[in-house]
């Protein structure tokens, strides 16, 4: 009888000291169960988690579970219409579980002329896409008689798209470029030059502006150029009436003299312009895009990013500049017609001046040419009566 009681006794202590090690099984004390290692389920793949129970005494693990939760799958949702230069639509699903999971489907598309053009008036044909009992609707506007009269389309060499130009140099007023022509899209825009149009729409199938295409037109003094147009080519606006212009991030080229000896005084480049031809922005106060990878502005002058070469100079600038230590180039008509300029310093490190770089820069007073330098191009002072 007294053996009896002191193993009880020992049995008691050890419970009461929290350890379990050496007493019987049925001493641990299950706490409530935690989730471990879990994973979420998306929607294709399993997800899943161990359940584990562990003891409130000495925190020893008595059980564990692995639980698998099952994939979500997709739940698509509609988004919204997607259309295209034809006027063809997609319905756009997104999975509630997942917005990188997308889904389109073919939407069925009607087209009704709305408005009919007349001979002075642009018409509208509007489009209504649907698919399971949702719809959308976007609107063409169909040039004026009159206008597609003065306008002639040229298939472009890949045959599936088209040119348009003026059809003669007598065009005049407003114009509306269609986005579409014999069923293809408009992706070109040509020949306009030296013709008297005071406005004109350019629709978003338009991915360039050729060459020439609007040089010398006095009286377009505004233009919205979409952002669909990739390439602005050479002397594509030079010497035209523009007071302002806006370039959209779409455009990656701009020619040589593409806006040479416009009206405006300003102008931003934005980060996705990776080409600039000589003389494209002669004089103007020009801002860039700091996430731009190949150009930098510095109060209003143009540079290539290294700083290494000066593309174009601010021509309202007054009084004395000193080109940055580091520039090796000043480009083709950089400085040219920048009339108060009094006074230019060069670094030891410019090796070349481009042609006509300085040319009626008719209030220089006085200069000096470093040593450095290799090669000065045709007329590059030229005008610097001083």
């Amino acid at each position: 009888m007294k053996i009896y009681n002191y193993l009880i006794c020992l049995a008691s202590f050890s419970v009461i000291l929290g350890s379990c090690s050496s007493a019987p099984e049925h001493c641990h004390i299950a706490g409530e169960p935690v989730k471990e290692n879990e994973v979420e389920p998306t929607c294709t793949t399993d997800g899943g988690y161990d359940l584990v129970t562990y003891c409130t005494e000495d925190h020893q693990e008595i059980s564990r579970e692995h639980v698998i939760v099952s994939a979500l799958g997709h739940d698509y949702q509609f988004d919204s219409f997607v259309w295209n230069d034809s006027y063809e639509a997609k319905a756009k699903y997104i999975c509630s579980h997942d917005d990188t999971h997308i889904e389109y489907y073919d939407a069925e598309v009607t087209g009704v002329i709305t408005t009919a053009p007349d001979a002075d008036n642009d018409g509208v044909k509007t489009y209504t896409a649907a698919y399971d009992g949702h719809s959308d609707s976007v609107e063409e506007v169909l040039p004026a008689t009159a206008t597609l009269d003065k306008l002639e389309f040229v298939l472009n060499s890949d045959e599936v798209s088209y040119t348009v130009k003026a059809k003669n140099k007598q065009i005049t007023g407003e114009v509306t470029i269609p986005s579409r022509y014999s069923n293809l899209p408009v992706t070109n825009v040509k020949g306009f030059n030296l013709c008297d149009i005071s406005a004109i729409s350019i629709p978003n199938s338009v991915t360039r502006i050729d060459t020439l295409a609007f040089s010398h037109c006095l009286f377009l003094y505004t233009i919205d150029i979409p952002n669909s147009v990739t390439t602005l080519g050479e002397a594509a606006f030079q010497l035209s009436g523009l007071t302002s212009i806006t370039i959209p991030s779409s455009v990656t080229t701009i020619g040589k003299s593409a806006f040479s000896y416009c009206s405006f005084t300003s102008v931003f480049i934005p980060s996705s312009v990776t080409s600039i031809g000589e003389g494209a922005f002669t004089g103007y106060d020009i801002t860039v895009d700091e996430n731009n990878p190949n150009y930098c502005s510095v109060d209003y002058a143009l540079f290539n990013k290294s700083k290494t070469v000066l593309i174009s100079f601010p021509r309202l600038f007054s009084g004395e500049y000193t080109v940055p230590n580091g520039v090796t180039e000043i480009e083709k008509s950089a400085f040219r017609i920048c009339q108060n300029l009094t006074s230019i310093s060069f670094p030891h490190t410019l090796i070349s001046i481009g042609d006509s770089a300085f040319s009626n820069c008719s209030g220089l007073t006085s200069i000096s040419i470093p040593n450095s330098v290799e090669s000065i191009g045709n007329n590059g002072f030229s005008g610097c009566t001083s």
